[in-house]
């Protein structure tokens, strides 16, 4: 009885459950602060825990982790080999000492001539017709040709008494001397266009189409104007019934010393009226040669009004 109280005695306060159940432990004193209750769910999750660190594949487990750890290291030192720039990598391994011989360049056939060239290089004559239009092509360094007006007396006359104006009003004037200026744009020589009416030197248009103008040509459109005031037909006329002889020009009509007041050189043109005797306004143009000045504003005039 003595053996068995022993081999049955129990602390007091300590009462275990098996199967599942919880467990309570406590002192003598049976302090409820001092309780531990656990599941025995966590038990077995530690039970299983070790036994699987105590089995013989654990070995192995870490084992193959550290294999793998090995084998990522040298895949990353490889591949930081590969994509290592040019400039990084050490001289031995891009062996700067190495004699590089050029390569000999590739061979190219000489090509060979065909009949089609030799045919277009040969110098075809141009027809007639041809030529003419090809004379009106222009570029900025060479504008169209101003036409060249006749010398006869008779032609010239007619010329000048077909320049007949319905009406000739400041509107007129500004159309007709903006056409010039357009006109002369082409012409790299600085040209004086001059527009006014007869009565009292009134000026309806003036104007420079290139930079380099000079006070002397001014003084040409103030010549010029007076001669065509003074006998009523072109300077043109005028040169041509001369020959530009101005010492014949001034001796015939008496000029004496105000014989230099007058200009008998191409440029100045007058401008009639329908129904208006005598001249109603005069154009001048001054700074290219006499007949390309008068030339030029016969071409306008009758591109514009006829």
């Amino acid at each position: 009885m003595l053996f068995c109280g022993l081999r049955n005695r129990e602390k007091r306060g300590v009462r275990r459950l098996q199967k599942g159940k919880s467990v309570e432990r406590g002192n003598e004193s049976h302090n409820p602060a001092s309780v531990d209750v656990r599941d025995e769910y966590e038990d077995f999750e530690d039970h299983e825990r070790n036994r699987l660190l105590r089995r013989k594949s654990a070995d192995f487990e870490w084992a193959r982790e550290d294999q793998l750890s090995v084998i990522l290291e040298i895949l990353e030192e490889s591949s930081r080999k590969v994509n290592t720039p040019n400039w990084e990598k050490d001289e031995n391994v891009l062996g700067w000492d190495r004699v590089v011989t050029p390569r000999a360049s590739p061979r190219i056939p000489p090509l060979k001539g065909t009949r089609l060239v030799d045919r277009d290089s040969r110098i075809l004559p141009i027809p007639e017709h041809y030529a003419v239009n090809m004379s009106d092509r222009r570029t900025p360094e060479s504008p169209r040709p101003i036409q060249t007006p006749p010398r006869d007396l008779e032609s010239i006359s007619r010329i000048d008494a077909s320049l007949v104006f319905e009406h000739f009003t400041t509107n007129d004037a500004w159309e007709l001397g903006s056409a010039l200026r357009n006109r002369l744009l082409t012409f790299p020589i600085p040209v004086v266009i001059n527009i006014s009416l007869a009565n009292q030197n009134q000026t309806l248009f003036h104007t420079c189409t290139h930079p380099g103008v000079m006070p002397d040509n001014d003084s040409w459109v103030s010549r010029k104007r007076k001669t065509v005031l003074r006998w009523g037909c072109s300077t043109w006329y005028m040169h041509c019934k001369f020959g530009g002889d101005e010492v014949a020009f001034r001796e015939k009509y008496g000029l004496g010393n105000s014989a230099g007041d007058y200009a008998i050189h191409g440029g100045g043109v007058p401008i009639r009226v329908t129904g208006v005797e005598g001249v109603v306004a005069v154009v001048v143009v001054s700074g290219l040669k006499q007949d390309e000045d008068h030339g030029v504003i016969v071409e306008v005039i009758r591109e514009l009004y006829y």
